[in-house]
């Protein structure tokens, strides 16, 4: 039996090695061409490593084009929209799963119809929006766009409602608001899903 064990774990490392040389070889073939000549990157059939490591390579591409300032401008919005995306998931997750308001339903079924709109289809209605607002190369024109995110406030929802009403209910007998019972009960049992949801967002935006 441990022998078996013994050989299926091998086989599984060995899988898990190639899975792992397969992803990395681009990422090494990328790296040695940025330090390539320019001759010897456009060579056919494709030169694998180069002659001379060309170092700078990398001065000439910061100065041909503002490189760092794009890297900051992501950094920014990336932050920001993961921040504000995840406070209003949160937030309007909470109050479609536990608070009770007119047209809760309506409005929630709404916010999936959404979802099977195609963000192609908003780019030039989202562009005359930021226009009007005069929001032209400004941060909240690529933040303010993207801070609801109807997909994850159903996946957070849906495990908001999982969560045992009973809870709830000891919580308004302890004289708990919404808001405590969001943040001592609520968040510290939805925090894995949380996570997901900040991921999603950044692998979004």
């Amino acid at each position: 039996m441990k022998e078996k064990n013994s050989a299926a774990t091998s086989v599984i490392y060995i899988i898990l090695f190639i899975c792992l040389f397969l992803i990395l070889v681009p990422f090494a073939y990328m790296i040695l061409t940025s330090l390539k000549s320019q001759a010897e990157a456009l060579a056919q059939p494709p030169i694998i490593f180069p002659e001379r490591l060309q170092f700078s390579n990398y001065p000439i591409a910061l100065e041909s084009a503002p490189f760092l300032r794009y890297f900051v401008n992501t950094l920014i919005v990336s932050v920001c929209v993961v921040i504000l995306s995840t406070v209003v998931t949160v937030l309007a997750a909470y109050a479609f799963a536990w608070m009770d308001f007119p047209f809760r339903d309506g409005i929630f079924f709404l916010i999936l119809g959404s979802m099977m709109i195609p963000q192609e289809m908003l780019i030039i209605t989202n562009f005359l929006t930021v226009a009007d607002l005069g929001w032209m190369n400004t941060y909240q024109a690529l933040i303010l766009p993207y801070a609801v995110n109807a997909f994850n406030i159903f996946l957070l929802r849906q495990t908001m409602k999982q969560i045992p009403n009973d809870l709830f209910i000891a919580s308004r007998i302890d004289g708990l608001t919404h808001f405590r019972f969001l943040r001592k009960v609520i968040i510290p049992i939805a925090k894995p899903t949380i996570l997901t949801t900040m991921l999603l967002s950044l692998i979004w935006i």
